[in-house]
């Protein structure tokens, strides 16, 4: 990998996030480069027509580390002493262990425990096809994953007008901004994980319950206006074709 980064004619790092941690691991390239986030396709991840009732809390993704389950499960239960018709929606795949039943059995454990087993819908792995509806089904994205790089599904919720509350690490700051959504603050740290505690993100989940409209239209807004596909496009463009034109190509 450090090959590779110091030998390419050019670099496109996914977040100053991610650049910082190339710096650190791999040492800072001289040569061309920038930051160039991921994209969305804004004209076919929108909000959904109609307006949903409750207030439905969607985590999503691949659940790599247990802490990510078991700190939105908490969080639910602290949400619905203030907002009794909350409910959590797990969605993605369970991959700290290789045992399906397992981890579902970990996971309806934690909700017995915590007083919200009815309240939690655990819908399982879901495709590309199916993304769009399930982020219409929800009003809020809860994405508790500590130092992700540059989440997709952040900016795919973002266009579809789902606010984020997540943890303020990682490149996950720089795609919600300050008006999309709500981060709990974290410490940079290469070695180990900080999730974000439940009562903070149940305070943050409780406040975009308050200003649910409001924060929507600026999380659409910004997807649109800053992570638009055609941006992406665009940059590679232009990058390639002057790379072409030093080669005579």
């Amino acid at each position: 990998m450090k090959r590779f980064l110091h030998s390419a004619d050019y670099v496109f790092y996914q977040s100053e996030f991610a650049k910082r941690a190339a710096d650190c691991f791999l040492g800072e390239r001289k040569g061309p480069s920038e930051v160039l986030y991921n994209a969305v396709d804004t004209r076919r991840f929108i909000p959904p027509a109609t307006a949903l009732s409750g207030f439905r809390i969607l985590l999503a993704g691949s659940h790599n580390q247990f802490y990510r389950v078991e700190t939105a499960i908490n969080t639910l239960a602290i949400v619905r002493r203030t907002i009794p018709e909350a409910r959590l929606v797990l969605a993605g795949r369970y991959q700290w262990t290789d045992q399906e039943q397992l981890a579902l059995s970990q996971v309806r454990e934690v909700a017995l425990k915590a007083g919200v087993d009815r309240a939690v819908e655990a819908v399982g792995p879901y495709t590309q096809d199916e993304v769009v509806d399930l982020l219409g089904s929800t009003h809020v994205l809860l994405h508790t994953q500590y130092n992700d790089c540059c989440p997709r599904l952040v900016l795919e919720a973002m266009s579809c007008g789902l606010p984020v509350v997540y943890s303020a690490s990682g490149g996950t700051p720089e795609l919600v901004g300050p008006d999309a959504g709500i981060g709990i603050p974290a410490p940079e740290d290469w070695e180990v994980a900080h999730p974000p505690q439940p009562e903070e993100l149940a305070d943050a989940l409780c406040q975009v319950a308050r200003r649910r409209a409001e924060l929507s239209l600026l999380a659409r807004r910004r997807a649109v206006e800053r992570f638009d596909v055609h941006i992406w496009f665009d940059r590679h463009l232009k990058v390639f074709q002057q790379a072409a034109a030093k080669t005579g190509r």
